[in-house]
């Protein structure tokens, strides 16, 4: 029977959250009850960080493993040094305190998936000659630091595409999509607007979708699970005609933070735009989205320290700004319960096209200044003798 009874392990909690980052330094303490006078090797402290992946491919005699690891630090503090002969402890209680310090370094945030987790453990223990050792582990919640370049991920960003539609005769389809900014936390709204010029005699729908890709990677072989968190859907653009539609795409509450550091494990979002058309290839773009804990949120607001912004977007207006939400339809609710939305169209008429022939609309000329935003507040026809724009 081991002497050593009541073994415990305590750490100072940094914050409310209770996360350690990069450079931070664990505080904390070792206690336990010696039943009997004991020689112990040593007592130590560690704190490692490590991912590892492992999944299997096919089944029965020809089921296939692969795994990998990779491992970030391993920190160790001994409280009772290693000695010839071991060291003596006597009858009672015993307590140690100690510090370690987290390494800086491009570190990737605690995760936990199907195929593979990012891990932060720290682990006390008491080692005896021929005796198995006594251990006690604990796990730390690990955030990584937000990149340096957080201004320009405040900055709005564009994607588009230009795809021939048609059976007997081609024509043209042009989508071009903005974003009010990179970076988002759980909870926040991507305002995303969505330019449309139909050429074609096909009819489409703008559909917007939040997407969620999760890699493994061992080696040259790879295996993901992906999710979709929902899909917004747009009134149909008739043939010969153009549209612009006004999406507000709300991040879950419940997603996980974004993860690109990791050499075998990363967590990516897009945000794909696409055009649904009937017995053809539907275009789309798709803009990558970073995702942060709500904790760094303070890092990324404008008004932050007078940080700086090169965000044109106006506040956020009521949901009446973008009109009401489409009657429920339970043929469009998907497995998480988002609900498609129509948001308000403009068709603008041959004479005022929304793609004239020096290229897609600037992002001004998409977004006011904040003192004539309230236009913004109605559907507006173009008609073909009003020079109307945004």
């Amino acid at each position: 029977m081991s002497p050593i009874k009541d073994f415990h392990l305590v750490y100072n909690v940094p914050n409310s959250e209770e996360t350690f980052s990069e450079g931070d330094t664990v505080v904390g303490a070792v206690s336990f009850v010696v039943t009997k006078e004991s020689k112990v090797k040593s007592i130590l402290v560690k704190l490692k960080g490590e991912a590892s992946v492992s999944w299997e491919e096919g089944m029965g005699d020809d089921a296939t493993t692969y795994s990998d690891r990779r491992r970030y630090f391993k920190v160790k503090n001994y409280l009772v040094t290693q000695e010839e002969g071991g060291s003596t402890l006597r009858p009672g209680l015993h307590n140690f305190n100690f510090t370690l310090a987290i390494p800086q370094g491009n570190f990737p945030s605690s995760f936990n998936g199907q195929n593979g987790k990012i891990i932060y453990t720290l682990e006390a223990k008491i080692s005896r000659s021929w005796r198995m050792p006594s251990q006690i582990q604990r796990e730390l919640k690990f955030l990584s630091r937000p990149p340096a370049n957080r201004v320009q991920m405040l900055c709005p960003f564009s994607s588009s595409l230009s795809k021939d539609v048609g059976v007997f005769s081609k024509k043209k389809v042009q989508l071009f999509v903005t974003v009010n900014k990179n970076v988002f936390f759980p909870g926040e709204t991507a305002a995303v607007v969505v330019n449309i010029s139909n050429q074609s005699s096909t009819k489409m729908r703008p559909k917007v979708k939040l997407q969620e890709c999760v890699e493994y990677r061992a080696g040259s072989r790879t295996t993901t699970s992906s999710r979709n968190w929902g899909k917004l859907v747009g009134e149909t653009v008739k043939g010969n005609s153009e549209g612009i539609f006004h999406f507000q795409v709300k991040i879950p509450d419940e997603i996980i933070p974004s993860i690109l550091n990791c050499e075998i494990i990363s967590v990516e979002y897009n945000l794909k735009v696409y055009l649904d058309i009937s017995f053809a290839r539907d275009p789309e773009v798709q803009l990558p989205l970073m995702i942060i804990p709500s904790t760094l949120a303070y890092l990324y607001s404008a008004a932050a320290g007078g940080a700086p912004t090169c965000s044109d977007f106006p506040p956020s207006e009521p949901s009446s700004f973008y009109g009401p939400p489409a009657p429920y339809n339970t043929q469009d609710l998907n497995t998480w319960g988002f609900q498609d939305q129509l948001p308000p169209t403009v068709a603008p008429s041959s004479e005022h096209p929304l793609f004239p022939d020096e290229g897609p609309p600037s992002y001004q000329s998409l977004w006011p200044p904040y003192n004539t935003c309230d236009a913004l507040g109605q559907t507006k026809k173009i008609t073909s003798n009003k020079n109307t724009s945004f």
